[in-house]
């Protein structure tokens, strides 16, 4: 069993228990979360010895007067900090811990690491602190001096510089707009770089002459790992007009700032970038992806990796739920797909992408038995809810109609959340510490 995740994994395994194939796809999503675990796959790829870091295989000489300065942030940032200290002990000068849990204990107890918890999936005005908590502690690194930045999923969000002239409330307010219109990350993320000087490399700017390392455990499927966090250590500002098209594509209302700000070209000499220093990925969707199907396997399952999440949860969801009525396999079969898709919000309820999918299935899996369909977000939060995912039988929406319940009304007002709870079908293993987006398991008798 990985680090930290013991107790994790038996929520997982004993809430799926009940459901018939549920220890089966427990221990499939338990391997899966443990080879993302990210203070393991921190240790693995970060070494110091006498004279040099070595970052994954990548050797960084240090300078005999070399300090060491952190920057963890994400929603795994916890974890990746802990191992950053182990890994290089003494040599540690100071660092900055972004969470969006609460800041554990253990770091506040550590008098080199200043803690501070960010706000997410909508940044607000702790976001602005931590990001300017991350600016003076770069600000203090020399030329023979190395930031190791140790980045996860939800940091773009817990971390914000405004750029000059734009309002923290504008930025906070259309980034609540953007996490509601059904624009993807990337998206989202591309118009984040365009109004924040902390990202699309501009950390790495800010720490200037010294050297920096970036370790990442990326939420981003398919895509180059700049766009992780809104790459604060990597790449370069995007166009603003990129960012004009995304909001326009969306139907956004743009603040008047920030309409300006956008309509407006940077200073040539604005953002000159910084020499790219070592970055790794420790760990991405398709890891975990790739781990649940080597289990399912050695379980006497067959396994099948399923075209990858993205687009519309309630699209997905029927999709997934035709599939698996409509698959007649010849032995125990378990469907695999990792990514992550969207919810365009038109309705009041509560609920989450993963539950979303859930229950968009449910129709299609009405009385075919021997089919199960699991929803799980990595992170164990899906959407503002305390669920990480849902579960959907042959029998679910039967349940629910004698309840009263009424699915489709339900699915058309993005209320997931309490039919789920009202079936007890929820999956609430609290935050497991890392993240790398979602992961939907099928699993079919013949």
């Amino acid at each position: 069993m990985a680090p930290g995740l013991s107790g994790r994994a038996s929520n997982l395994v004993s809430d799926l228990g009940r459901y018939p194939y549920g220890t089966v796809a427990g221990r499939i999503l338990d391997a899966a979360l443990d080879a993302v675990e990210p203070e393991a796959r921190t240790l693995e790829a970060l070494h110091l010895s006498q004279g040099q870091l070595d970052v994954g295989g990548q050797a960084l000489p240090l300078h005999a007067d070399c300090r060491i300065w952190l920057v963890a942030v994400g929603k795994a940032a916890a974890a990746m900090a802990r191992a950053c200290c182990t890994a290089l002990g003494s040599r540690l000068t100071a660092g900055v811990v972004i969470t969006k849990q609460p800041v554990p204990p253990w770091v506040d107890a550590d008098p080199r690491l200043h803690g501070l918890h960010g706000a997410h999936p909508v940044p607000d005005a702790r976001s602005v602190a931590a990001g300017q908590a991350v600016l003076d502690l770069v600000a203090r690194a020399g030329p023979h001096d190395v930031v190791v930045v140790a980045l996860s999923g939800g940091a773009s969000s817990l971390m914000v510089a405004p750029a000059p002239g734009i309002a923290g409330t504008q930025l906070f307010d259309l980034g609540a707009a953007l996490v509601g219109s059904g624009a993807s990350i990337e998206e989202i993320n591309l118009v984040r770089a365009c109004l924040d000087d902390i990202k699309a490399g501009g950390l790495a700017q800010r720490a200037q002459p010294a050297s920096v390392v970036t370790l990442v455990l990326s939420d981003v499927v398919g895509g180059p790992v700049e766009v992780v966090g809104s790459g604060p250590t990597l790449g370069r500002p995007p166009l603003r007009s990129q960012a004009l098209a995304i909001l326009a594509d969306h139907g956004l209302v743009v603040p008047p700032g920030i309409a300006r700000f956008l309509a407006d070209p940077p200073a040539p000499e604005a953002r000159a970038p910084a020499p790219p220093g070592p970055a790794i990925v420790l760990a991405d969707n398709q890891t975990a992806v790739e781990a649940a199907l080597v289990r399912a396997r050695q379980l006497g399952w067959a396994a099948t990796r399923e075209p990858e999440l993205c687009g519309e949860a309630q699209t997905q969801g029927r999709a997934w739920g035709e599939r698996l009525a409509a698959a007649r396999p010849q032995q125990p079969t378990v469907f695999i797909a990792g990514g992550e898709t969207t919810v365009r919000v038109r309705g009041g309820g509560r609920g989450g992408r993963n539950q979303t999918l859930a229950l968009a299935a449910m129709e299609a899996l009405h009385e075919s038995a021997g089919r199960m369909l699991v929803t799980l977000a990595t992170d164990g939060e899906d959407g503002p809810t305390d669920a990480a995912g849902a579960v959907v039988t042959a029998d679910s929406l039967g349940r629910a109609r004698a309840r009263g319940l009424q699915p489709s009304l339900h699915l058309h007002d993005d209320d997931a959340y309490p039919l789920f709870d009202a079936l007890d079908d929820l999956l609430r293993i609290g935050s497991t510490g890392t993240n790398v987006c979602d992961l939907v398991l099928g699993l079919v008798r013949p």
